[in-house]
């Protein structure tokens, strides 16, 4: 009588292939990554659990290779399992139960949503830098200009607040530089080519700053400014944001102060 034949009414063809891998000294984990079946398929054959295993036509295939991983004749386990099969009543899964079956062979494991939002704001990032490149806009100074603005328009709520009402027959009567000293200035730049000026603000030092082709440039501060350009070529100047300044032609080394400049 051969190994295969051996099972009886207290040793199972479950029984058989269990004491069969423990003689040799495997676990399931081995098995399963031998044979490429799934962990909880190879105790559901090995405890005769065959609600829980799939389609017949699949587990038959199980039961040849789990046979062959232990050495034992794959034809003859498939025969003992397909006589027990015929000895089980309503031994046939539905249709629906082999679809489920099938499905947990081979299920993916899900995304984690982390890694979806990660992977989103990634993605995100990526075409906003892209865009800011593209089209030469740099949102520090963005952001800069925006906080000056604010800044400047608190000052103003602030002086209108806190100043004293002029009398009426002197109402009409303002002088222009004191009413931009009141406000402060902003002096904006747009430079067609790279470019180094000296920038003063107020009673501070000049400052030399590099200025790249295309690049955009504010500056604010309560008194005057000072710029020395290099030259006017490609450069365009505002004043308080909407007022243009009118430039000499180029040439080396220009300066202009402001608001002396538009005091001239």
């Amino acid at each position: 009588m051969t190994e295969e034949t051996k099972t009886t009414e207290q040793d199972t063809l479950g029984d058989l292939l269990r004491k069969t891998r423990l003689d040799r000294g495997l676990n399931i984990e081995q098995v399963a990554s031998e044979t490429r079946i799934s962990s909880h398929i190879l105790r559901a054959m090995e405890h005769d659990d065959f609600a829980s295993l799939p389609a017949p036509a699949f587990s038959r295939g199980f039961y040849g290779l789990y046979a062959k991983m232990l050495a034992l004749d794959p034809k003859t386990i498939q025969s003992q399992y397909a006589s027990i099969l015929s000895q089980i009543s309503g031994n046939q899964p539905s249709p629906q139960r082999v679809t489920a079956n099938i499905k947990n062979l081979a299920e993916r494991p899900p995304i984690p949503a982390p890694s979806i939002i990660g992977f989103a704001l990634l993605l995100t990032f990526i075409v906003f830098a892209v865009l800011a490149w593209f089209f030469h806009w740099n949102p520090a100074d963005f952001l800069s200009k925006q906080l000056r603005n604010l800044d400047h328009e608190q000052q103003i709520e602030q002086q209108v607040n806190t100043s004293t009402p002029l009398p009426e027959e002197n109402s009409k009567i303002v002088n222009a530089e004191t009413e931009v000293q009141n406000v402060g200035y902003t002096l904006s730049g747009v430079f067609g080519k790279a470019t180094t000026v000296a920038i003063t603000l107020d009673e501070g030092d000049a400052e030399q700053i590099e200025i790249k082709e295309g690049e955009s440039k504010s500056w604010y501060a309560n008194q005057h400014i000072i710029i020395t350009m290099p030259s006017t070529e490609e450069i365009s100047l505002t004043f308080n944001d909407d007022n243009p300044i009118s430039l000499p032609p180029a040439k080396e080394n220009v300066t202009i102060s402001i608001p002396e400049y538009f005091l001239q």
